[in-house]
């Protein structure tokens, strides 16, 4: 009997430890990088300031650091031609913080380096956190752009943000809580109907922090479905070994690829490939409408260089045979970079977290600028 209580005893310590370990992995490690829900508690203050950034139609129009380097007609300021009423633009881009450059400075931006080779202005009209669906909208909403060229930049990460409406299923730290946009889906004709920016109160937000699935619809990264996040709850042990097993970032790094490539398949559950696509069909469609010329162009992250050296192949090789098929017009910049630093290390051009730095930036702009004077000629 004794033995008995002390085996038990000792596999209840075991236990106990292995349990507290996997909390600690889940809550430390797995939680600020979207791996495991556990949303942070939200005050009333801070659901007050969200909603001074909030927009009907677009989520949001500016992130608010950046506040201050907007001009009058909603570009990133451009130094070499600062007063967008006095400079008409001739090139506008749209497109993510990658557009925006917010790594460097308005005159780093590679928006003003391309406005100094061009000797025209070139405006800015990224916004940190865009989907490819966002650029698509304000785009669309922006009436008064009559640049001859207009630009659709898409960073490779961006065909997640565009199956997603909540920022907070995939981050859970206090920047990312309030974070709702709007979204497409393709309907039955395969035609994009758009998903308004979900709104809430302060009350349905606490609801909604408990349990996502009640309030989005439209969310592929909703705990407990295909993307492998879980919510926070015992056995702590369970989950920490079922995160591993099954979510789409551990399958990427076991595969030794990027995190984004499974988007970029053709059956990927979340339909990501397509819906960007067609995205991309309708900014190529509603520039020549407007008799401007669309141009898109695919924006790799760093890891996508160490992949395509190993297989010659692209993580977003999907897309770009989409682009192709179809001749829009587009420049994959990952094959632009690749021919210029020779198989080099490209690291020199990223910022430490992954954004470009004003030397990535000063290569962008050269490379935009040789691609059209290239074309032109």
């Amino acid at each position: 009997m004794r033995k008995f209580i002390f085996y038990c005893f000792f596999f209840g310590i075991i236990i106990s430890i292995i349990e507290s370990s996997s909390y600690l992995i889940a809550t430390r490690i797995f939680n600020p990088r979207g791996l495991v829900y556990d949303p942070p508690e939200i005050s009333k203050g801070e659901f007050n300031e969200y909603k001074k950034l909030y927009n009907d139609e677009l989520g949001w129009v500016v992130a608010k650091k950046q506040e201050k380097e907007i001009d009058n007609v909603g570009s990133r300021l451009i130094p070499s031609f600062e007063n967008p009423d006095l400079h008409l633009s001739c090139v506008s881009l749209y497109g993510d913080s990658y557009t925006f450059s917010n790594r460097t400075t308005p005159i780093e931006a590679w928006s003003n380096q391309l406005s100094i080779l061009l000797d025209c202005r070139v405006s800015n009209f990224g916004v940190s956190g865009y989907g490819t669906d966002q650029a698509l909208m304000r785009y669309k909403e922006n009436k008064l752009d009559t640049a001859k060229v207009v630009f659709l930049n898409h960073f490779v990460d961006d065909i997640s943000r565009n199956v997603s409406q909540y920022w907070g299923v995939r981050f859970t730290d206090r920047r990312q809580a309030f974070v709702f946009k709007p979204r497409y889906v393709l309907d039955e004709n395969k035609a994009l109907k758009k998903i308004p920016t979900p709104k809430f109160s302060f009350q349905e937000i606490e609801q909604l922090q408990k349990q996502p699935e009640n309030f989005l619809k439209h969310d592929y990264f909703l705990p407990g479905g295909h993307y492998g996040s879980m919510q926070l709850k015992l056995p702590y042990t369970w989950l920490v070994v079922k995160t591993i097993l099954t979510h789409t970032k551990f399958r990427s790094l076991f595969k030794d690829e990027p995190i984004h490539m499974p988007f970029y398949q053709e059956n990927h559950p979340s339909g990501s490939l397509q819906l960007t696509f067609r995205i991309m069909e309708e900014f190529n469609d509603e520039a020549v409408r407007r008799g401007q010329r669309p141009i898109v162009t695919i924006i790799p992250f760093s890891t996508d260089f160490d992949y395509f050296r190993r297989t010659g192949y692209w993580s977003f090789q999907n897309l770009i045979a989409l682009l192709e098929e179809s001749e829009i017009e587009h420049i994959n910049l990952g094959e632009q970079i690749e021919n210029r630093v020779n198989g080099g290390d490209q690291n020199y051009l990223y910022a430490g977290e992954g954004h470009f730095n004003a030397e990535g930036d000063k290569l962008i702009a050269k490379i935009i600028f040789d691609y059209l004077n290239k074309k032109n000629s």
